[in-house]
């Protein structure tokens, strides 16, 4: 099936910038290297002349090898630019084939015949939630184009049907018909070296001062070398930067291009529910890998982390009470629309479009959807289990993490939700206590009535808690106003149908937000006495004993943090240059702040919940910075003592504000119909 692709303005305006600037970079390129060459042959000259005019004098060879090597050394700079723009980057992944996996080559056979494109030349699998095609790229992407490779993330086929795999893979498809991918292509490799030549080496600079140690009078001579790279280095970082801003517009048209492919192929509805559930598994695929990341000195590992992944999900979609789509989580009415904002700005560092926007552009194709009947996409991969466990080893292999103690199935998703319990609020609350700042003494004020009627769930509604949502929204709206207003590239918005320049509309908008948001105060203030009376109408005289000792506890967990950031404010002067006799007055007071720092510690170390905020590394060096002695200074700075210092701070205002977080928590769940009373 041949499909006629509609290539919007937008798109045709960010391709013509793109060769642009790839014209700028390869024609700044060639005058660089003539330049160099043209340096390189001159000193070569005044070398000569210099051996001649001084018959071979001390102060002649000195000199003449000097501009040689700054010759050479200009042209070595142009030099590292071809080499690793030439450079080969392998793909990273497990190649697979028809003979391995015939049900998905017959997947892939059927979409590229109906999209009437060429097969890719190879297919890897990936541990991410994610697709992509890519160019071969090697010396001959340079000139000529070269195969196109597809990539499938095991993690996307988690979330995905056997129609909507199709779907993804017509999204990817379509970039093989895209020209423009050529484009990205040359971007990709021009970025790639700049950013290596510019921002990762210094190979130069380092060159002359080794110089410097051996002859000082030739590394004088080579510092002009020095001067012609960061000429050079000026223009290339303003190309570098159009560049990347041309190219990332030019990859949010492709993407829209790309949209409207898949949903001629497969249709709205069955490319829809994997754009709108993507978010939501990216979550649960993080978390999962943190869980590991977190855990890291108890050196646990499983072999097959996707099996993980699903516990993950499945534990979220029946937590949230998702809809199901063939077991799979159905977002796809799920209605978010107090997490988007309503301000819409083009995000030029963006290199896909939000989906909101990307969704709204397919709709208008009109194109219906036949009901998919069919299964999950991993039953059609042959050999399932072999790619997850390589891909499992990989990722732990890369992420340094020792493997020690497997964990089985159970162990993992019951530490997985004690670790929830104690960082998060119950998903009961519907996030009030994420939107609210509620302080738990306001619950012992008199005022407050005590004779709620009203059940949990009718207290803790999503409903009910509409003001509350959009009132948020509506300030988080204004600090991105803010935000924008500081960025010179950002001309104007949309807001609700209407374009505002930002210019000379902004104060309006602001106006506009801030009334807004101060429009639902009262019905706030309304929900938190309802809910204030709830907590109060609850309330035994056991937790009433319990919520005195938490306020009393919370006072002094939150002195430490206070004390942390006021102790943190005042070590501002070390990082100034300051005479000694200042130093030394102003240890004074350090060392004082000092011993109150670890009497505080001592405290904190009492604590029995501290091994569930830190590890044994962390707890073992709260011990030694108590039992040691501190100097800070003899003579000039004990750097390692001074760092202890910072990292004892933050030890003890990180514990703090996990313990008030932790107790809070602890005591709200009580609260919870059926809920037990404890953390696991």
């Amino acid at each position: 099936m041949s499909i006629a692709i509609t290539i919007s303005k937008k798109y045709k305006k960010a391709q013509k910038a793109s060769i642009l600037w790839i014209i700028i970079f390869f024609i700044t390129m060639f005058i660089s290297i003539v330049l160099s060459l043209v340096i390189f042959g001159l000193c070569g000259y005044l070398a000569y002349r210099l051996l001649v005019l001084f018959r071979l004098g001390w102060i002649a060879l000195v000199g003449a090898v000097g501009l040689i090597l700054t010759g050479g050394l200009i042209v070595f700079f142009n030099l590292k630019f071809i080499l690793h723009f030439f450079q080969n980057h392998e793909p990273q992944g497990i190649e697979t084939n028809s003979s391995d996996e015939p049900e998905l080559f017959q997947l892939i056979e059927e979409t590229v015949r109906e999209m009437n494109i060429k097969f890719p030349n190879k297919v890897y699998f990936i541990e991410d939630i994610n697709a992509s095609v890519y160019y071969s790229n090697n010396v001959r992407s340079l000139f000529i184009p070269t195969p196109k490779n597809l990539n499938i993330g095991i993690g996307l086929l988690h979330m995905l049907t056997k129609q909507e795999l199709k779907g993804i893979l017509a999204h990817e498809f379509g970039h093989f018909s895209q020209k423009s991918m050529a484009i990205g292509n040359y971007v990709g490799n021009i970025n790639r070296s700049i950013h290596q030549v510019l921002y990762n080496e210094n190979s130069i600079h380092e060159t002359v001062e080794d110089i410097a140690r051996w002859n000082a009078i030739i590394s004088f001579i080579c510092k002009g070398a020095i001067l012609y790279t960061q000429m050079m280095s000026f223009f290339l970082k303003q190309i570098y930067q159009q560049l990347e801003i041309q190219n990332l517009a030019l990859s949010r048209e492709m993407e829209f291009n790309a949209d409207e492919i898949a949903a001629t192929i497969v249709g709205y509805e069955t490319y829809e529910r994997p754009l709108t559930r993507s978010r939501f598994y990216d979550e649960c695929w993080n978390d999962t890998k943190n869980f590991y990341a977190i855990h890291i000195d108890e050196h646990f590992y499983t072999k097959n982390i996707y099996t993980n992944f699903n516990q993950v999900v499945e534990y979220r979609i029946q937590s949230y009470n998702y809809k199901t789509y063939k077991g799979l989580a159905d977002l796809s009415n799920n209605d978010n629309s107090y997490d988007e904002l309503r301000i819409e700005y083009e995000n030029l560092w963006s290199s896909h479009p939000e989906t909101k926007e990307r969704l709204e552009n397919i709709k208008r194709l009109g194109m219906q959807s036949p009901i998919d009947q069919t299964p999950k996409a991993t039953t059609i991969i042959k050999n399932l289990d072999y790619y997850e466990e390589a891909l499992t080893e990989d990722m732990f292999i890369h992420s340094s993490i020792m493997r020690k103690n497997e964990l089985s199935n159970d162990q993992f998703i019951s530490l997985f939700v004690t670790d929830e319990k104690h960082y998060a609020f119950p998903i009961e609350f519907q996030n009030y206590f994420n939107e609210i700042a509620f302080e738990l003494k306001s619950l012992l004020n008199s005022n407050i009535p005590d004779d709620c009627s009203s059940n949990f769930y009718d207290v803790f509604n999503v409903v009910y808690f509409e003001p509350i949502f959009k009132q948020n929204r509506a300030y988080k709206e204004i600090q991105l106003l803010h935000h924008l207003l500081q960025q010179k590239e950002f001309k104007k918005v949309k807001f609700e149908t209407k374009y505002y320049n930002l210019k000379k509309e902004s104060s309006r908008l602001f106006e506009i937000l801030t009334t807004e948001a101060e429009s639902y105060q009262p019905a706030i203030d309304e929900i938190q006495k309802t809910i204030a009376s709830y907590f109060k109408s609850n309330m035994d005289q056991e937790k009433l004993n319990q919520l005195k000792e938490l306020i009393d506890q919370e006072k002094q967990l939150e002195s430490h943090v206070e004390f942390a950031e006021e102790f943190r404010e005042s070590l501002n002067w070390i990082f100034e240059q300051n005479h000694e006799n200042v130093i030394i007055e102003n240890l004074k007071t350090v060392h004082e702040k000092n011993k109150a720092l670890k009497t505080r510690l001592k405290e904190i170390i009492t604590f029995e919940k501290i091994i569930t905020f830190y590890t044994k590394e962390q707890i073992d060096h709260i011990n030694s910075f108590i039992h040691c002695e501190q100097l800070f200074y003899l003579e000039g700075y004990n750097n390692q003592e001074v760092s202890d210092l910072f990292l004892a701070i933050n030890l003890l205002e990180g514990f703090a504000n996990a313990m008030l977080f932790d107790q809070k928590n602890q005591f709200l769940r009580q609260f919870i119909p059926s809920q037990e009373t404890e953390l696991v």
